[in-house]
């Protein structure tokens, strides 16, 4: 019987060269993001790619809104998210199909998160991208806060559109059958493992510990994607644990 359009994964005419052009473009945008917080000098200095938006609006200089990564913000979101319009399948991104296992996935990760955090001050790798700012006054804590969750606005709902939706779409065919919602082993049920792929080579420039839970991290919320037919879970988890580490950073560390 022929799939129906709800249990659809990736629509049937897409094609190896649908998948050519999402993977390309998606290792061309992260690459050169990589290249340039890496502050790579070959063949020229990638730093001078990035673009936040006190770049394009030099009065914001000094102001929460310079963190603003106008380059991820453009270059994973919006440039997809309106290539995708004309076949976009709005249940898989807002609200609709939640169930409670959802809300216990969400609930659970969150709190895994949390744990992990007090990892931080005993990894010196990570203790330096990730320092304590006790030491700092309320109002500086608050201008890093502000600071931080602009920056993280502008890169993470990015991030999971061009990952759990876009690139995931795109390379995996079928959905998952299996018991549990869990995957069959055969060939055309692993090309998911594209996401977490991408996800953890692009980690490689932070410390090993972070590179390896991104990892672990990604398979849960693709398999989970593939198997709810949801991205806004994922999302969500990703958002909250981001503010987590904001919070770790400013109160708790």
């Amino acid at each position: 019987m022929p799939d129906s359009a709800e249990n659809e994964v990736v629509p049937k005419h897409n094609r190896a060269w649908l998948v050519t052009i999402v993977v390309v473009y998606i290792l061309l945008v992260l690459g050169v993001d990589m290249l340039a917080a890496m502050r790579v000098q070959w063949p020229f200095p990638w730093v001078r790619l990035e673009w936040h938006l006190s770049t394009t609006f030099p009065s914001l200089r000094g102001t929460a809104w310079a963190a603003f990564d106008v380059y991820k913000f453009l270059f994973w979101l919006v440039i997809p998210f309106i290539a995708c319009l004309w076949r976009m399948d709005w249940r898989y991104l807002l609200f609709s199909r939640w169930k409670k296992w959802d809300l216990i996935l969400v609930g659970g990760l969150t709190v895994v998160g949390m744990a992990v955090m007090f990892i931080i001050p005993h990894v010196p790798a990570l203790k330096a991208i990730y320092p304590s700012m006790g030491a700092l006054s309320p109002e500086q804590k608050m201008a890093y806060v502000q600071r931080a969750m602009l920056w993280n606005v502008s890169w993470i709902f990015g991030w999971e559109f061009l990952h759990r939706y876009v690139l995931l779409r795109a390379v995996q065919r079928t959905e998952m059958t299996g018991p549990w919602g869990l995957p069959r082993w055969t060939q055309s049920q692993l090309y998911w493992l594209a996401v977490p792929l991408s996800e953890t080579l692009y980690h490689l420039q932070k410390p090993w510990p972070e590179a390896l839970g991104m990892g672990v991290f990604s398979v849960i919320l693709t398999l989970w994607c593939l198997s709810r037919k949801k991205w806004l879970v994922a999302c969500l988890v990703h958002l909250i644990i981001e503010v987590e580490l904001v919070v770790f950073m400013t109160v708790l560390a």
